[in-house]
């Protein structure tokens, strides 16, 4: 093996520990796509398991000739909270095919979404991603629930995840089915956009 590019903090930790007890003697670059800091403020594990998983990440990260974040903001996770070498971490965003987006903006849905979206209450408040802890959408529902009903328009959240079913329960529970829709993934969701 020359070289091991690595995605995702779990493939990224198994491949430096194969390097750590000398497995590889190869190069590997770690891509981090995610704030590492929310993996550690997990409520479920006590303190002691708290700090020795975050010893021990700091710990493997160092055994990777490279580090890519995909935003300044996981760069800054990284080195801010796990005190990963400034120098030893590069930002690459996620690449956006300009022309692609550009006929994507342009071009009408063949979802069921696309007819209900032009009667929907102004303004519309859009998001996307997955439906996880991390992402904290529950804290989003929260706050839409906060403005005033007469200004508050449309919620809408595009992505699935495991916190679905969760935040479908608190959109009901807070009286919000007609003013937040979550429609999963959607064929062109540049044209919500």
């Amino acid at each position: 093996v020359a070289v091991i590019v690595s995605h995702l903090t779990g493939n990224n930790k198994t491949f430096l520990r194969l390097k750590a007890i000398g497995f590889f003697n190869c190069p590997i670059i770690a891509v981090e796509h995610n704030n590492i800091v929310p993996q550690f403020n997990n409520k479920d594990r006590g303190k002691f398991r708290h700090m020795l998983a975050r010893l021990e990440t700091a710990w493997l990260y160092t055994f990777a000739d490279k580090i890519v974040a995909v935003s300044e903001g996981v760069k800054k996770g990284l080195v801010d909270y796990l005190k990963v070498s400034n120098k030893n971490v590069v930002v690459i965003k996620n690449p956006i095919d300009f022309s692609e987006l550009k006929r994507r903006l342009n071009s009408k849905p063949k979802d069921e979404l696309v007819d209900k979206f032009d009667t929907f209450a102004r303004p519309v408040i859009i998001t996307a991603g997955r439906l996880v802890e991390q992402k904290n959408y529950s804290l989003l529902i929260s706050a839409f629930e906060k403005l005033s009903a007469d200004d508050r328009g449309t919620l809408l959240i595009f992505g699935e995840g495991d916190e679905r079913k969760l935040l479908e329960q608190k959109v009901r529970k807070l009286g919000l089915n007609g003013s937040v829709f979550m429609p999963g993934f959607v064929d062109n969701i540049w044209y919500y956009f």
